[in-house]
């Protein structure tokens, strides 16, 4: 008896973990520990040993509270959890991404010739990110560009791990959006006198 309920239990978690999603609405939680940031540069070692502060995340996408935790896709099927303010959850996923690329990540603080960044969410779902970068040192605005970043759509049938690769997926498209940017790079790498 006791082989049978294991055998059962057992065929009950490979199902659970390896079965499609397609209609059935289901929830996926974010982990920083879970985050492998993959950011492509055009020049791998450009940002390393540069110090970076990563001003707060500004949220000004319509329908977000400053205390919201978790964001729908655009069918409603899927609510993902970040497990803290979507402000937090972007600021530690591009400081982990940030950080990849070699780059020291300071928090806010008056700080003297370490370049400042903001980013201000304008809109934010599972298909697109649209957000602006600024670039700021010793009080002087280096650069400012709007960005656009789009997802790629999911297959109809997918498993949970579609869903994260493709949720983390997006963060390493924002860092690179603005990381590979040649205007980005030219006001954040030219020394200032």
């Amino acid at each position: 008896m006791k082989k049978i309920l294991l055998s059962v239990f057992a065929a009950f978690i490979c199902i659970a973990l390896f079965s499609k999603v397609s209609t059935a609405e289901v929830t996926m939680t974010f982990f920083i520990n879970d985050y492998k940031p993959k950011i492509a540069l055009t020049n791998q070692n450009e940002y390393s040993g540069k110090k970076m502060m990563l001003d707060s995340i500004i949220i000004e996408a319509s329908g977000y509270s400053p205390i919201v935790y978790t964001y729908q896709s655009d069918d409603g099927k899927i609510t993902y959890n970040m497990g803290s303010r979507l402000s937090s959850h972007l600021w530690y996923y591009l400081r982990k991404s940030f950080e990849s690329v070699g780059l020291t990540v300071k928090e806010p603080a008056t700080g003297v010739n370490i370049p400042q960044v903001t980013i201000t969410i304008l809109s934010f779902s599972d298909s697109e990110a649209k957000f602006t970068v600024n670039l700021i040192l010793n009080g002087n605005d280096l650069f400012e560009k709007e960005y656009l970043v789009k997802t790629n759509p999911l297959p109809p049938y997918y498993y949970m791990s579609d869903i994260e690769l493709r949720a983390y997926g997006q963060f390493d498209a924002m860092a690179s959006a603005f990381l590979n940017d040649p205007g980005f790079k030219k006001a954040f790498l030219t020394k200032k006198k």
